[in-house]
């Protein structure tokens, strides 16, 4: 649990953690992701998480047993980005689905 399976940073650009504090965040992410589970009954279950820092905006998207964890520059317009990757999530998802059922 919470540890990075696959991904990293884009080229040409530094973590703004150092490397002790991404294992503490990655852990971070993953305890949230498996909290709000506890509410699935009363609300549904959750389609993505957004936070904006002073400094960054993140996003979380729960993937089964994964997270698919974004950041982003704070001029991002974080609402297409996060539509976008929903679209692809869905794709993916039906695609899945489509072969199952085959």
């Amino acid at each position: 649990m919470g540890k990075l399976v696959a991904g990293g940073m884009r080229e040409g650009v530094n973590p703004l953690e150092n490397k002790a504090d991404s294992s503490k965040l990655f852990i971070g992410f993953a305890l949230r992701s498996e909290m709000r589970k506890d509410f699935d009954a009363e609300f549904g279950k959750t389609i993505y998480s957004f936070s904006e820092r002073d400094r960054i905006k993140l996003a979380s998207f729960p993937l089964n047993d994964h997270i698919l964890r974004i950041s982003m520059e704070k001029e991002e317009h974080h609402f297409t980005l996060i539509e976008n990757i929903l679209k692809m999530i869905r794709a993916t998802h039906a695609g899945r689905t489509n072969r199952q059922d085959s």
